[in-house]
């Protein structure tokens, strides 16, 4: 592939090489045989905001404002966990900057708790099903996985729900949102998904972060335009 940037690849090798050899330890204790232990798990907080996650009027819990849905066709943003704790900053680094796509399960039971005590809100039905927000292939090449997707199987285990892969891509690689301006982050990713036109009425998004939003706004103008009805979105941290 033309300016194929082989660094990231070679990174990510000397990562896993070294996964291998040296035992796991708990990101924040230290504690081995896990990337995140029970008693450090225990300690994060989740998010239970009350305020549209877009323009932070006052609303429902993990609800949007009804201006910001009808702008943008999503109806609420579940985020787990906030951005600025510690731990979760140390959790989204090495989960997709640091190559340890296996962190995921030690996540899992995370995810549990959060659905037990919220998942009533979604609002699930049979046809639900959910859409792991899409990587560029040259970017997903790079790191080996689309960690949106990891958390999206996680969470279709516990909710019990199908993961349709195939109905978004990315279709122009774009700058890491993360290395940009929140103002210019909209624009960043301006037409650069493509959706197919499906039957998928009632939809999940599955992303890693909630900053700004601009990801999700514009997935879920493609899904809409392919037929969505419904647009809900889970994040595992919120900026």
């Amino acid at each position: 592939m033309k300016n194929f940037n082989i660094i990231p690849i070679l990174r990510r090798g000397w990562q896993e090489t070294q996964d291998l050899f040296f035992p796991k330890n708990c990101l924040n204790c230290h504690t081995e045989g896990v990337w995140l232990c029970e008693s450090c798990s225990d300690s994060l907080f989740f998010i239970n905001s009350g305020f549209c996650p877009f323009c932070g009027a006052l609303a429902d819990l993990f609800s949007v404002c009804k201006s910001c849905k009808a702008r943008t066709g999503i109806e609420k943003v579940f985020s787990v966990l906030k951005y600025s704790d510690p731990l979760a900053q140390k959790i989204i680094k090495n989960f997709k900057y640091r190559y340890v796509k296996d962190i995921a399960g030690d996540l899992e039971p995370i995810y549990r708790k959060f659905f037990a005590k919220y998942r009533i809100l979604l609002e699930i039905n049979e046809n639900t099903v959910i859409i792991p927000a899409p990587l560029h292939p040259y970017r997903e090449c790079e790191r080996g996985y689309n960690q949106a997707e990891i958390l999206a199987r996680v969470i279709g285990k516990i909710l019990n729900l199908k993961i349709i892969t195939d109905l978004v891509i990315k279709r122009t690689k774009t700058k890491n949102q993360a290395d940009i301006p929140h103002r210019d982050r909209l624009g960043n990713l301006k037409g650069v998904f493509e959706a197919k036109e499906s039957a998928y009425k009632d939809i999940i998004v599955v992303d890693d972060v909630f900053t700004t939003g601009s990801t999700v706004k514009e997935l879920a103008a493609v899904l809409s335009a392919a037929g969505a009805e419904r647009i809900r979105v889970i994040t595992l941290a919120r900026g």
